[in-house]
């Protein structure tokens, strides 16, 4: 699945409040018959207005609270690879580097949604609040150890 869905934005698409961080927003998708879906970003009274009963996939999230840049160059590698399998085939790899990637708390699993009777898994990247959609793929204990080497292989 290849979805371009914009970072938050920086204000309230109703009343146009401006998010803080910290702070917590709402955001939702909606169909776009031009590119897909379009993400709208709510502050909590104008979502518990009408932002609720829009749109199919939505979640809460907060303003992450930005620190020093502490990543190593090793993680933007990571998260650059991991753009790269999610529009690439190799779905397995997605998936369980998105796994991986959640466990060191540099994505945040949102949601997951059925699309075409497939589950997608919503994450969002916690440095840049960027929206990744990762095929859940069920694996065995054997295509997990294949997955794995494949990982290690292209990391070395």
């Amino acid at each position: 699945m290849n979805l371009q869905i914009p970072p938050r934005s920086r204000r309230c698409c109703k009343e146009q409040e401006e998010f803080y961080p910290g702070g917590e927003y709402y955001s939702n998708l909606e169909p776009d018959s031009k590119e897909g879906y379009k993400r709208n970003d709510f502050c909590p009274a104008c979502w518990n207005k009408e932002g609720s009963s829009s749109g199919k996939i939505f979640w809460k999230s907060r303003v992450p609270i930005k620190e020093p840049p502490t990543a190593i160059p090793r993680n933007q590698e990571t998260l650059s690879f991991l753009r790269e399998l999610q529009n690439g085939r190799e779905e397995s790899q997605a998936f369980v580097l998105a796994l991986f990637l959640a466990r060191k708390g540099l994505l945040r699993r949102l949601k997951e949604v059925q699309e075409n009777n497939e589950a997608i898994l919503v994450y969002e990247m916690v440095e840049t609040e960027e929206i990744l959609f990762i095929k859940k793929v069920e694996l065995s204990v054997i295509q997990v150890e294949n997955v794995r080497k494949a990982l290690v292989g292209k990391f070395l």
